[in-house]
């Protein structure tokens, strides 16, 4: 793990600058920089490392010259992906190569889509991080979530062309249809309604509704089916844990007591909020009886938590009292950390790249 938590305090040292530089420092668009490229040698080199290795491992390397057999071939995997995948092979053989062109591209969308929604990039940056990589590795999805977050000023302006992002995402994981919902989501909803959506969607997942649910997208089509199948037999399919109910409930209540305070200083506060309050209800529905379903359907909203937890910053006068909270935040990502990998902790402690720790041999799946 040791590598991780180097590049989070090169992070943080980033984010200590970042509080007081000005937002036009070209030293904050060389810091962003430096970030991304560490990111992209951490993720993008690491071998035998993270979730579905082998199965995207055998895509990748299995793929036939012909764009449309190698379709054919793979009827359960979005087009998007596989033509992605065909496109570095016509280069190179190499999954490494295919490893750093993702993780360029990922990291790309999300930390200049950071910047465009944030003065705190970086401490987003760091709890984002943090928070996903017990999802390291899920390639399709990631690859969408960065598609939808590097367009997420168009759904803060409620530009049209938020959709095209939309279907574009949906090339690489169907799932990212929910995230039209991010259009409708730019206003203030009342704390009554936050809390009665939050005790209703509380009932419902006690209730047979979820499954039904799940049973019915897995009849929409053969991919969706393949979804379905693999998330109901997945070792994630287990009751979630107390903590991350205690975790979720107890930043809803900061975020709502906070509100008023940062609407003023923090114009898009509300459209982050209102995201993070989707997440939630889909894991009080869901939590009980489909934790991979959280675990995937969720990482689309979850990846404003950042900005949200950063978001006090904004309102804070004394330096030392930003140093500190970041201290805390910094602090909070080790918790972060050990939570998002608790399920698969074997497939990323200890971390393992093509040039650091390749002895070491990490049966994978």
């Amino acid at each position: 793990m040791e590598i991780y938590f180097y590049l989070f305090f090169v992070i943080f040292i980033f984010s200590l600058f970042e509080i007081t530089l000005d937002e036009r420092s070209p030293v904050r668009k060389g810091m962003l920089f430096i970030t991304y490229i560490l990111s992209i040698l951490v993720v993008g080199m690491r071998w035998r490392t993270g979730t579905d290795w082998e199965p995207y491992l055998t895509t990748f390397s299995s793929l036939d010259d012909s764009l449309l057999v190698s379709i054919r071939n793979n009827p359960g995997m979005e087009i998007g992906y596989l033509i992605f995948n065909w496109f570095v092979n016509l280069f190179s053989s190499n999954y490494s190569v295919f490893l750093v062109l993702h993780a360029a591209i990922y990291y790309y969308c999300i930390l200049w889509g950071l910047a465009k929604v944030t003065k705190f990039p970086h401490l987003s940056f760091l709890l984002l991080f943090s928070d996903t990589l017990g999802v390291l590795g899920s390639n399709r999805q990631l690859l969408a979530v960065a598609i939808i977050f590097y367009a997420m000023t168009l759904a803060i302006e409620r530009n049209k062309k938020y959709f095209l992002y939309v279907l574009m995402a949906m090339w690489f994981h169907v799932t990212a249809v929910i995230t039209s919902i991010f259009y409708l989501l730019n206003k203030k909803i009342s704390i009554k309604i936050i809390l009665g959506s939050v005790l209703i969607a509380a009932i419902v997942g006690y209730s047979p509704l979820p499954q039904m649910i799940f049973g019915f997208l897995g009849g929409m089509s053969e991919i969706s089916s393949g979804k379905v199948e693999v998330y109901a037999n997945s070792k994630a399919s287990a009751t979630l844990g107390l903590l991350g109910m205690v975790r979720r409930g107890l930043f809803l209540v900061f975020f709502l007591l906070i509100r008023e305070s940062l609407e003023k200083h923090f114009g898009n506060y509300n459209f982050f909020l209102n995201i993070f309050v989707c997440s939630l209800l889909i894991y009080l529905i869901f939590g009980s009886s489909l934790t991979i379903l959280v675990n995937r359907g969720s990482l689309y909203f979850n990846i404003v938590q950042g900005v949200l937890l950063t978001a006090p910053l904004y309102m804070f006068k004394r330096y030392d009292t930003k140093y500190l909270y970041a201290l805390i935040l910094f602090a909070l990502s080790f918790v972060f950390v050990y939570q998002s990998i608790s399920t698969y902790a074997d497939l990323f402690d200890p971390y393992q790249g093509i040039w650091y720790n390749d002895n070491f041999y990490r049966p994978v799946y």
